[in-house]
Formats: structure tokens, C-alpha cells, sequence
């Protein structure tokens, strides 16, 4: 008796562990409603003549209509609406500029979350942004896939790994010598 309720505990118990694959990231309880628009790259180090964007991409071989998709840093804030007419071309670039003073809401330098929703409201993907070195975007390499870097910019272009970012170098103080 004791063997046959060993492996009913064992049984029961496979059911109830979830799997997580360990660089998986859950930002929060939004559900990811599947699509072939993805957040590519972003920059939030925006300084004069070069504000803050977001790139998105088109993994497809067809042309998409990006008309009423919204972008956001925050769901209490009111999310930016692409017009109508934004079309992304087949395994194309669309790229939005996000700074606070044009389109109400900005990429802080120090980190923050993206959001982006189909024309039903359905969040189609979200990032964690890092805080970002100047000169440097946070980027999937390649195009479209799940891999994230800090990279040199490439806005509206592909994102390439052969021109490696440079390395981010903090000032170090060496005392008691």
C-alpha cells in the first residue's frame, strides 16, 4: 500500500511544477498575444537632434498595416497611436520617435518597460529595457529574434553583431596606494 501511495504523490506532484526556461523574463501578468511584429531596437539616451525612438520590425513576406497599433512605457499612461497609413514592408523597419515632448511619453535612461498592442488591444510585445551607455541601442540580434544586446545604432536598418558594440568602461578609483 505504502508503494502505490508513493507513486500517486509522485504523480500528482508532476502535475503541479510549472516550467520555466531560465532566461525566460516575465515583466508583469500581461499576456503576449502571438504575432510577427516585434519591438527590435530601442535607444533611450535622446539628447538634442536625436530624441528617443523605438524600431519595429516585420518578420513576414508580406506588407502589414500598422494603422492603430498603440506603444507605451506605462499602462496607466496614454499610449502613442500609429496613424493611419503606417505600413511596415516585408521584413522592413518602422521606427517611432517616443520623447516626451512630442508624443507624451519618453524612454528613461536609466531603464523602463515597452509595450506594443495590435489594432485589438492585444498586447503584441513588451521589452525590459536597460539603462543604455550613451551611443548605444538595446537591440535583437538578429532581426526579430529572441536574442537582446547592447549594439551601435542601426536605426531603421538591420540590426548586425558584426560591428560589436564597444565596450562599456566604468570610471574605477583606485585608493589607498
Amino acid at each position: 500500500m505504502k508503494k502505490y501511495l508513493f507513486i500517486i504523490i509522485i504523480a500528482l506532484g508532476a502535475f503541479s511544477f510549472t516550467s520555466c526556461v531560465e532566461d525566460e523574463v516575465f515583466l508583469d501578468e500581461t499576456v503576449i498575444t502571438e504575432s510577427t511584429i516585434f519591438i527590435n531596437e530601442a535607444y533611450s539616451r535622446g539628447v538634442e537632434g536625436e530624441p528617443d525612438w523605438v524600431e519595429l520590425y516585420n518578420s513576414t513576406d508580406l506588407a502589414i498595416d500598422i494603422s492603430e497599433y498603440k506603444i507605451y512605457d506605462n499602462p496607466s499612461k496614454t499610449p502613442k497611436s500609429f496613424p493611419a497609413g503606417s505600413i511596415i514592408q516585408p521584413k522592413g523597419f518602422f521606427v517611432i520617435v517616443v520623447d516626451a515632448g512630442e508624443n507624451g511619453f519618453g524612454l528613461s535612461s536609466g531603464g523602463d518597460l515597452i509595450y506594443l498592442e495590435n489594432e485589438l488591444g492585444e498586447v503584441i510585445d513588451n521589452i525590459e529595457l536597460p539603462a543604455l551607455p550613451i551611443g548605444l541601442s538595446y537591440s535583437r540580434i538578429p532581426d526579430g529574434s529572441d536574442t537582446w544586446a547592447l549594439a551601435n545604432l542601426t536605426k531603421g536598418t538591420t540590426n548586425s553583431n558584426t560591428n560589436e558594440a564597444p565596450a562599456f568602461e566604468a570610471d574605477v578609483i583606485v585608493t589607498g596606494m
